[in-house]
């Protein structure tokens, strides 16, 4: 189950939001009612994509520096023959 929370919290007249799926929280966002449903639904859908953009940018991140320690590796092993 996809669910948008409104969290109670405000920022001026934005209103937090948690989007879920399931129990598990995906990221928060916020939103102004004024603006109604369908620009509720796209900022949940904008937060979302931002949230998978942050964790694969996060994960290659990582990565990299992996990379980095394995060249490094492979030229202190180079510097001996």
């Amino acid at each position: 189950m996809i669910a948008i929370i409104n969290t109670g919290k405000k920022h001026g007249e934005k209103h937090v939001y948690r989007l879920q799926i399931n129990k598990r929280l995906i990221t928060t966002f916020e939103h102004e009612r004024i603006n109604g449903l369908s620009e509720c639904l796209k900022a949940a859908a904008k937060a979302a994509e931002d949230a998978e953009f942050k964790k694969i940018a996060e994960y290659y991140s990582e990565y990299m520096k992996g990379e980095d320690e394995d060249e490094e590796m492979e030229q202190e092993t180079n510097k001996g023959n």
